[in-house]
C-alpha cells in the first residue's frame, strides 16, 4: 500500500539556514570562466612573465579592463 504524499507544511519546510554575506564572503567568492586550452596558456606565460599568480593577474586585467570602460 502507497503512503499519502506530507502535504508541503510549516513543520516539513526546511528551515532557512542561511546566513547573511559577510565582507569576507564577498571578496573570497569564486568565478568560473570557460576558455579554450591555448588562451589559458597564453594567459599563464604572460602572468608568470610578470611576476603574478594567474588569478590575479586575471583579476587586475579585468578591473583595468572595466575601469577604462567606465570612463
Amino acid at each position: 500500500m502507497l503512503s499519502k504524499p506530507k502535504e508541503n507544511t510549516k513543520e516539513n519546510t526546511p528551515k532557512n539556514t542561511h546566513t547573511p554575506m559577510t565582507k569576507r564572503d564577498r571578496y573570497n567568492s569564486t568565478f568560473h570562466l570557460r576558455v579554450n586550452k591555448d588562451w589559458k596558456e597564453r594567459v599563464k606565460i604572460i602572468s608568470e612573465m610578470n611576476n603574478t599568480s594567474f588569478s590575479n593577474f586575471i583579476r587586475e586585467s579585468v578591473d583595468r579592463n572595466i575601469q577604462s570602460l567606465s570612463r
